[in-house]
């Protein structure tokens, strides 16, 4: 056994109808270990679309949280609802409060209050760890671990663009260096889930969208990149396929394409399922 904590503190007790001061010493000592504390490091980020429905959104915290997932990011994109940001911020429909999603601030109060903190989603999550025993709590966070476009503001929330420009810029900087900075963005691959992609779509003999379970059999330590309940727009699955494509025949590439199945899913159940599909990896 192990003394894992010592404390000092004063109590007060009463004797003779009158209270009094006294020293209290605690010890807790460790009588059996049960399990071992996980690497959170090692567990999968999911950057999602916010839902409009909030019922929806706090349950796919939930069973993320459940799953194994790290870090949750709420991100924007093309097809978005206005209504899903002003769920995400637990906002009362003032539309001053889509200013501090889309850069700048129109009060004092709100820059003060700015965008890293999600409320209620985060509470989602730290019961969510209670109930399935996690030893660590998963962050709802807008941080990415990435250099900002100079012209966005540190409290927005990403823009699916702005992601996959900096993933591979940032990758390419830190592959040059090799060793352990090699890699980006927590030296993590982002895997974008694509909404009915063809695993037989081929370039130079090599599928450009891949098996979800392929993808995280080759490597467990990513960021999951799940679209809003409108799909990912034009111009987002051609920056994707340009992207998917010049990294064709690297043995480490910093983004994957990957398919979910031939199944539309709602927005929450392909996070769950891009989570899940991590957790039967990794304990196989």
């Amino acid at each position: 056994s192990h003394k894992i904590a010592s404390s000092r503190g004063r109590g007060k007790s009463r004797r003779n109808g009158r209270s009094s001061n006294r020293d209290v010493s605690l010890v807790a000592e460790c009588i059996q270990q049960l399990r071992t504390q996980d690497c959170g490091d090692d567990r999968p980020w999911i950057l999602f679309a916010p839902i409009r429905s909030r019922s929806r959104m706090k349950v796919m915290i939930e069973k993320c949280t459940e799953l194994g997932a790290g870090r949750m990011i709420p991100v924007t994109s093309d097809h978005i609802e206005r209504g899903a940001l002003m769920a995400l911020l637990e906002s009362n429909g003032n539309e001053a409060d889509l200013d501090v999603v889309y850069g700048g601030y129109n009060t004092s109060r709100e820059k003060d209050r700015g965008i890293t903190s999600f409320g209620k989603l985060e509470i989602q999550a730290v019961e969510a760890a209670e109930q399935c025993e996690r030893l660590d709590i998963p962050i709802v966070t807008s941080d990415l671990s990435l250099t900002r476009p100079s012209e966005n503001s540190q409290d927005t929330l990403w823009r699916v663009q702005d992601i996959v420009k900096q993933w591979c810029d940032n990758w390419g900087e830190n592959y040059l260096k090799g060793g352990e900075n090699a890699g980006t963005a927590d030296c993590r691959t982002l895997l974008i889930c694509r909404e009915r992609a063809s695993v037989a779509d081929v370039n130079d003999g090599r599928a450009r969208v891949v098996p979800v379970l392929r993808a995280l059999n080759d490597n467990q330590r990513v960021s999951l990149l799940v679209g809003p309940e409108g799909g990912w727009s034009v111009e987002e699955e051609e920056i994707f396929d340009k992207i998917c494509s010049k990294y064709i025949g690297r043995i480490d590439p910093p983004i994957r394409c990957v398919s979910l199945g031939t199944s539309v899913l709602r927005a929450e159940t392909a996070c769950m399922m891009a989570v899940g599909s991590w957790a039967l990896t990794n304990d196989s």
